[in-house]
């Protein structure tokens, strides 16, 4: 955050929820000085969640233990431009400069936030296209092609001759 401070002076880092790395996270804040920076909203009511993702100029995890990537889901639902660490599980959501920014390690991450906050029009770019891409991914799509495989099942011809029975 500090280096990110230096090239966007009012920027503020939101992080919401709560949990054991709460303590540090604000022990780390008052070390590094960058406390009227950073907010912690503690525990929010799930119902209201998408405000804070609607709120932020992007959303950026560092996770990598989710592996359902449920709040880039979340994020990407509510147009919010996503930074994620590179990770196979959301690559296929995740294209770097197309519907997202991905970093490969922590000391790339200060860069691709920086380079993401500089152009406005881009980030808009970016959070259209990834929430365009993730409509393939919904409900009712996965719905419809399932729908369709059956279809194709049902209609279809066998494709398969019955096997010859010889008697010994």
């Amino acid at each position: 955050m500090p280096a990110i401070l230096k090239q966007q002076p009012a920027a503020k880092l939101v992080i919401v929820g709560d949990g054991p790395m709460r303590k540090k996270l604000t022990e780390l804040a008052s070390a590094l000085q960058i406390e009227a920076s950073v907010i912690f909203t503690g525990a929010i009511p799930w119902q209201e969640v998408n405000k804070y993702y609607q709120m932020g100029d992007l959303f950026i995890s560092a996770s990598t233990s989710e592996t359902q990537g449920l709040t880039l889901s979340e994020a990407i639902a509510s147009k919010t431009p996503v930074v994620a660490i590179a990770d196979s599980s959301i690559e296929s959501i995740l294209i770097d400069g197309k519907t997202g920014f991905v970093y490969q390690t922590e000391n790339e991450l200060a860069n691709v936030v920086i380079n993401a906050l500089s152009d406005e029009v881009h980030l808009k770019r970016i959070a259209v296209a990834a929430f365009e891409k993730s409509q393939s991914l919904s409900v009712a799509n996965f719905g419809n092609h399932v729908l369709n495989v059956y279809r194709e099942l049902v209609t279809a011809k066998p494709s398969h001759k019955k096997a010859k029975s010889y008697e010994l």
